[in-house]
């Protein structure tokens, strides 16, 4: 499409639409005699009635501004005056329509609205009436019907000019959302390569930082020999100045992602004090070098709180931060929590970091939580940073459904503080009428049970209550849904053929929300159809830099120690970067597995297949043959569908990469065939995951 404005096109009425305009206003062969009776009136009027006309005009600047000087003043004058001896011409064909349509175009031109020109046609009127009542006083029904007839003319005249009018705002509108339009696809063309770049940077930066951080971890652990304490002084060194760079690429790359609308939070349940404990021991250093006092007064270190637990330590890390950076040597942090209840009766956390520092200016609290604004803001400013910590803190609490404040005088310190609610989910909601809940200990495990037949219903409530389980049952898809989020249970037991919702728009919508996706979901139907059921699927993944306890915490969480039965467990890593696959073996080879390579798609697919490791380390970015093409061959096969896959990438993972990389459902089975001792045994298989 053209981005230039385009010419509007003239406005043509066909000789259909002239003839119904006037019969619109009963304008006949009567009326085109009696205005051509006219003709010697108007031709003896004419120069007093302009003269009226524009001395009136002349009263109001919105129209002088029109009338420059005398030239125009004429030129328009004359238009005038050959516009009301046209009138009473006879002639009202498609010339004249074409006419009135071209001088109503001049008028939009020149920015002259419609109330201007109705006005001056009322003006007319009121000019040339009392004239023609003057003259024809003596023949009353000659003068009312050449009013009628003028009247009608005029009128026919002023319908033209608002007719061109609405073609030219029509044609002016429909152009403006063409062009906006274009613009709309630049903006989207433009915010997709800007998602592109920053995928394409976050592989990039992390790549190296990969090794830069790995490395560094190999030698801080002595793996490679033993270090003097200057060497391990710079190592550790690099390694907390690969974090910082890792922090700050994530944080650019967070808060693109909060802008786009594509992060996601990932809820989960956990303690306070131990989030904060954690936050603490990877400040100490940061602290410790100034001498800094950091004292802690937890309301209840047990506490816990649904949210993102990641996110959360990272809002806590960044105002915990900004304090022991604005704070001078010696100085005093202190954070307190504490609960209460907002104005709807929902639990909230109460998160505060007070400190001892410079304070803040009342002329700067405007820039505190803008994007990439510091206070000091000069060139050679004291204190380091991005301006990034506190905006992006800011958005992640927002996103919590919380807020985020403070409270700061200049020299004497400042006060911190977000609040969250301590489970956005959480709604007082009643059991529905029908709804069948086995009652029993509190610590026994919840299965949410989804069966349109009563019976059917029944016989599995029964087969789960007498293994131990209590149990909750909706009869069609909506319900379900309702009752997961309420209740979000261990594990949903989901019929296919549903009312309302089948199970396949169930079971999509469960993995799509936050707050329930983790839930295993057993399918129990008549419906045998597994390619719907299962997505395909990676064991987990985890995102680059990868650190080495991490690492090995997977390893362990899948059954995967070093060795079994005395047999070394072997890793196949399948990497195009070869300072990967060096970091990984030295990682796992330090720790007794047995360590297999591939540097490509196609060698790793091969490897699999020759060598039938016990767990596969894949990256996803690899020329050729990527590795969601390596997941889809291997699971696939019968011989290598079980082996479990842990994604090792840069990559920052789109919704639809998790997609493709996360399973649907846990398990497919028939009804009929399918005994009580499978179900039972199959459900208690859901804990070991």
């Amino acid at each position: 499409m053209e981005e230039h404005i385009m010419p509007i096109d003239d406005l043509h009425l066909s000789e259909q639409d002239r003839q119904t305009r006037k019969d619109y206003l009963d304008f006949t062969e009567r009326d085109v005699n009696l205005l051509k009776e006219l003709k010697g009136f108007i031709h003896h009027h004419v120069d007093d009635i302009v003269n009226k006309f524009y001395n009136h005009l002349f009263g109001f600047k919105e129209t002088r501004v029109f009338f420059v000087n005398e030239e125009i003043i004429k030129r328009v004058k004359r238009t005038q005056k050959e516009y009301l001896l046209m009138i009473t011409e006879g002639m009202y064909d498609e010339k004249y329509f074409e006419h009135r349509l071209k001088v109503g175009k001049t008028h939009d031109r020149i920015n002259l609205f419609p109330y201007w020109y109705i006005g001056a046609y009322c003006l007319y009127h009121r000019i040339i009436f009392p004239l023609i009542i003057e003259t024809y006083k003596a023949q009353p029904d000659k003068m009312r019907d050449y009013i009628l007839a003028l009247d009608k003319i005029m009128n026919l005249d002023m319908q033209l000019s608002i007719d061109t009018y609405i073609h030219s705002y029509n044609a002016a509108l429909q152009e403006r959302v063409r062009l906006t339009e274009i613009q709309n696809r630049k903006i989207e063309a433009a915010n997709k390569a800007k998602s592109e770049f920053l995928a394409n940077m976050s592989h990039e930066l992390r790549t190296p930082l990969n090794a830069i951080i790995g490395f560094s971890e190999v030698l801080r652990d002595e793996l490679c020999g033993d270090l003097n304490e200057e060497q391990m002084g710079f190592v550790k060194d690099i390694h907390s100045s690969g974090q910082h760079l890792l922090q700050m690429i994530n944080d650019i790359l967070d808060l693109s992602k909060i802008e786009s609308g594509k992060l996601e939070l990932k809820y989960e349940e956990f303690e306070i004090g131990k989030a904060m404990e954690e936050v603490l021991t990877t400040l100490k250093g940061l602290a410790n070098k100034k001498s800094l006092t950091v004292e802690t007064v937890i309301h209840n270190p047990a506490e816990r709180l649904f949210a993102d637990h990641v996110k959360f330590k990272q809002i806590l890390y960044n105002l915990l931060s900004n304090a022991i950076k604005f704070t001078s040597e010696k100085g005093k942090i202190i954070i307190r929590t504490d609960t209460g209840k907002d104005e709807n009766e929902k639990d909230f956390i109460d998160v505060k970091v007070t400190d001892t520092g410079i304070g803040i200016a009342p002329e700067d609290y405007s820039k505190i939580f803008v994007e990439f604004k510091q206070v000091d803001s000069s060139v050679s400013r004291k204190y380091e940073g991005t301006g990034l910590g506190l905006a992006l803190s800011k958005r992640l609490v927002e996103l919590h459904g919380g807020k985020i404040g403070f409270e700061s005088k200049l020299g004497v310190g400042s006060t911190f503080y977000f609040v969250l609610p301590k489970n956005p989910f959480i709604q007082p909601r009643s059991v529905k009428k029908g709804a069948f809940l086995q009652e029993g200990s509190a610590d026994r495990e919840l299965v949410l049970v989804v069966e349109d037949d009563p019976k059917t219903s029944e016989l599995l409530c029964i087969f789960l209550h007498n293994a131990g389980y209590r149990t909750i049952t909706a009869f069609d898809g909506e319900d379900a849904l309702q009752k997961a989020r309420q209740y979000r249970p261990f594990a949903i037991t989901l019929d296919v053929m549903l009312p309302k919702k089948d199970g396949w728009e169930v079971l999509k919508e469960l993995k799509e929300d936050n707050e329930v996706k983790d839930i295993p979901v057993l399918v129990v139907s008549i419906v045998n159809d597994k390619d719907i059921g299962f997505g395909l699927g990676a064991t987990d993944y985890l995102c680059k830099p990868v650190s080495r306890n991490e690492l090995l915490s997977k390893l362990t969480s899948y059954g995967l120690p070093p060795v079994v039965n005395s047999a070394h467990t072997k890793v196949l890593i399948i990497d195009d970067e070869p300072k990967s696959v060096e970091l990984l073996t030295t990682l796992l080879a330090s720790e007794g597995y047995e360590v297999l390579k591939a540097y490509g798609g196609k060698e790793g697919i091969d490897k699999v297949f020759q060598c039938k490791p016990d767990l596969i380390l894949l990256d996803l970015l690899m020329p050729e043959i990527n590795g969601f093409d390596v997941i889809e061959k291997l699971k696939i096969s019968p011989e290598t569908g079980a082996i479990p896959i842990i994604v090792i990438t840069a990559k920052d993972l789109t919704q639809e990469d998790k997609e493709k990389l996360n399973h649907c459902v846990s398990l497919v089975v028939r009804k009929g065939t399918y005994s009580r001792e499978r179900f039972l045994k199959d459900i208690a298989a859901l804990r070991n995951r």
